[in-house]
């Protein structure tokens, strides 16, 4: 079931659908976009008329534009007739345009929910998901990271909660470290078709180092993944043990390895298959060894079952 299926003409992307997506999929909800849900090669037809039957509330974003088109005019009719029988329920986004000018046209949608584009993505998102009862949730989230300890090395440690749902065949993305741009000098943590978590350093030439565990649905643990620089050396922890560990002795690493860079948290740097997830007690710094993960696992779980 998805949260919001996104009706609108194709020139009102840039000035409000597309933010008003990217706000909404950032904040947990799921949504049928059609940049983002509509793949190479899908019927466009099928995909959108699936997208309209899995929606619990259709999103209209009428503007002159929209007034214009037949394709827009066409899903309102389809959610309108799903409103009627009480498959799902409308809620009107005016955009530089009137209620009045709406409802000369379509008077029978003068009844229905309806807000201002005008009120700011932020307010409309907000009012979306409570007509929903869903809490907001941050799911993404970018920062700039500068790693003082570049020669040492680096770790990323928290409690992470990866539910299973979305295209097993799209990689969930939990955890990237890098530099916009670069596709080297990068760790990721990503969950892979569904059943196997991740962790993956890139270094500075391209190469590529792997260490992984099972993941099954509705799993929460405490997951620690260690790069050190120094030594040559990357392990896995998982609830104060070490799944796995591998020597990268022939690893390059620049002086500037992962100084600056960007982190990013989500369900996916894909906003196609935005994934829930959970991430709690997060912490990143310099490499530690197996002994300092070790302790730090055991305080963290301590402390999360005392707080449970």
């Amino acid at each position: 079931m998805l949260d919001f299926f996104l009706c609108h003409s194709s020139d009102d992307k840039d000035s409000f659908v597309r933010p008003l997506a990217d706000y909404l999929i950032n904040f947990g909800a799921t949504v049928f976009y059609d940049e983002y849900s509509i793949k190479l090669g899908d019927s466009l037809f099928d995909t959108i008329n699936k997208g309209i039957g899995q929606a619990g509330c259709g999103v209209i974003v009428i503007s002159p534009s929209f007034l214009d088109k037949g394709w827009t005019n066409a899903e309102l009719r389809s959610l309108f007739s799903l409103q009627l029988n009480g498959a799902l329920r409308i809620i009107i986004i005016y955009h530089e345009i009137t209620y009045k000018e709406v409802t000369q046209k379509y008077p029978l949608l003068a009844d229905l929910v309806s807000t201002d584009s005008k009120s700011g993505i932020e307010k409309i998102c907000l009012k979306l998901f409570e007509a929903i009862e869903k809490k907001p949730t941050v799911q993404w989230l970018t920062s700039e990271y500068v790693n003082d300890h570049v020669e040492e090395g680096v770790f990323f440690a928290g409690y992470l909660g990866l539910p299973v749902v979305g295209d097993k065949d799209v990689d969930k993305v939990v955890f990237e470290l890098g530099r916009i741009g670069d596709h080297h000098s990068r760790l990721k943590l990503f969950l892979h078709k569904n059943e196997r978590l991740y962790f993956e350093v890139t270094d500075s030439v391209h190469h590529k180092y792997a260490l992984s565990m099972h993941w099954n649905k509705d799993e929460e643990h405490f997951i620690l993944c260690n790069v050190d620089v120094q030594n040559s050396f990357v392990y896995f922890m998982v609830d104060g043990n070490v799944i796995d560990q591998i020597s990268i002795s022939n690893a390059v690493f620049e002086n500037n390895f992962l100084n600056p860079s960007f982190w990013t948290f989500g369900c996916s740097l894909e906003k196609s298959y935005a994934t829930p997830f959970s991430v709690r007690g997060l912490a990143l710094g310099k490499s530690l060894s197996i002994e300092q993960a070790n302790s730090m696992s055991l305080a963290m779980i301590k402390l999360n079952n005392a707080t449970k």
